[in-house]
């Protein structure tokens, strides 16, 4: 039987070890708040991709644990101002670049210049100062990037004898020999639902390939009558004259051509970049490709668009700099390239280093990427610009269903808009 004594020895033995030991992570953990739109682990190659990420920033960083909310994208920016103002915003939340000017005004984000570093901002595939900057501070980190690009089925054009179009001539002329009671040849969205993001998202890329410039570099509108007029004559003659879509489209919004190009209910359709590894995914597999947008004019190249996510700091952020921490690393290289098997463009140069990219299954990407620095633009949009896409969405509905003309419709929106010329 032991005695007193050497129970005694064993449990102050004992105290001891657990003493040195060190308290388990989740003890001394900071955790941060996530505000995103993305499920992680959901199944999708974007999905997949996230929680990759975070699993990989919780290893390295055992002392920040991460809290994803889940966000519907159409709630994101109202909840993301309604939260400010009642002092509880997230530590870390995404903004989609054509919204930051709104939130900036709103108070709902802070800058990020003072947890970034020179180094941060070296090495990106666009200059630091295109994206995610307002009055010359960095209130957001560009995650990816992404542009509107024509979107096909292979297994129906070419069965149809139909090729790609270059111009928005040849969309009529090629989308029409695919049309079908099954198929619809060219799909578009003039719904205002979602903000009418599909329809601006078309506006904007019309109006460069047509010459203009819808919203600048400094903030302001461009709203050329001719092309505008031209824009909305284009979707006329496409239901009315090409038979390449439908009155459908009011109703068509982002997720429909998804949905219609994964399934082979649409020939072509012009979509971002980003919901290509998606479509794939869902049904279109190898039968899918992607060419540049439409131009007006023959023989031209097409520029785009460049949007995107960002990743910006809560103005209410509680604890900021595990928020800069967590931000930082989304831009390294093993989070960009998570991001770019996911489907999606990489933001960052050293990335590309990588040798997936050498994999056929990189190559959208690397074209993507390779288009985009010859071709891409990024604009600064007004905090009221969603305002203009509904307005647009609203007219083109009235010159496909009620036959109002372009002119009178575009003109009725120049009136009505208020724009910051």
């Amino acid at each position: 039987m032991q005695s007193i004594r050497s129970k005694f020895l064993i449990a102050a033995g004992l105290a001891a070890f657990m003493g040195g030991m060190a308290l388990p992570a989740h003890a001394q953990q900071t955790e941060i708040v996530l505000w995103d739109i993305q499920q992680p682990g959901d199944g999708s190659p974007r999905g997949e991709a996230f929680k990759k990420n975070l699993e990989a920033f919780e290893a390295q960083n055992p002392d920040i644990k991460v809290r994803v909310e889940i966000i519907p994208p159409p709630l994101l920016d109202p909840n993301l101002i309604q939260s400010a103002s009642a002092g509880n915003s997230p530590d870390v939340t995404r903004v989609f670049n054509i919204y930051l000017q709104r939130h900036v005004a709103a108070g709902s984000i802070q800058p990020l210049d003072q947890y970034m570093t020179e180094a941060d901002k070296e090495g990106w595939l666009l200059p630091w100062d295109k994206s995610g900057v307002v009055d010359g501070k960095k209130y957001g980190m560009p995650l990816e990037y992404r542009f509107s690009a024509m979107l096909y089925r292979k297994d129906l054009l070419d069965p149809a004898g139909a090729q790609v179009p270059k111009t928005w001539d040849e969309v009529c002329s090629e989308a029409k020999k695919v049309t079908s009671p099954k198929v619809m040849g060219f799909s578009f969205g003039i719904s205002e639902s979602d903000q009418a993001n599909i329809l601006n998202e078309l506006m904007e890329t019309y109006f460069l390939n047509a010459g203009g410039r819808l919203f600048g570099e400094d903030g302001k509108v461009n709203l050329d009558r001719n092309i505008g007029v031209g824009f909305l004559a284009t979707l006329k003659r496409l239901v009315s004259e090409c038979n390449a879509a439908t009155p459908a489209v009011v109703e068509t919004t982002y997720n429909t051509v998804t949905e219609g190009l994964a399934a082979g209910t649409i020939g072509m359709g012009m979509i971002g970049t980003h919901r290509f590894s998606t479509i794939a995914a869902k049904g279109a597999g190898d039968n899918l490709g992607w060419a540049p947008p439409p131009t007006v004019e023959p023989g031209k190249e097409g520029e785009v668009n460049v949007r995107g996510w960002l990743l910006s700091m809560g103005v209410n952020a509680k604890h900021p700099d595990e928020a800069a921490r967590f931000i930082r690393f989304m831009m390294s290289k093993e989070a960009q390239l998570n991001i770019a098997q996911g489907g999606e463009l990489p933001t960052r140069l050293e990335a590309y280093d990588d040798p997936w990219f050498e994999q056929p299954e990189a190559a959208a990407v690397v074209a993507w990427k390779d288009y985009i620095t010859k071709h891409g633009v990024v604009s600064n949009y007004p905090d009221n610009f969603v305002e203009l896409s509904q307005l647009m969405a609203q007219a083109a509905q009235q010159v496909i269903l009620n036959d109002v003309s372009p002119e009178d419709a575009f003109d009725s929106v120049t009136k009505q808009y208020q724009a910051p010329y």
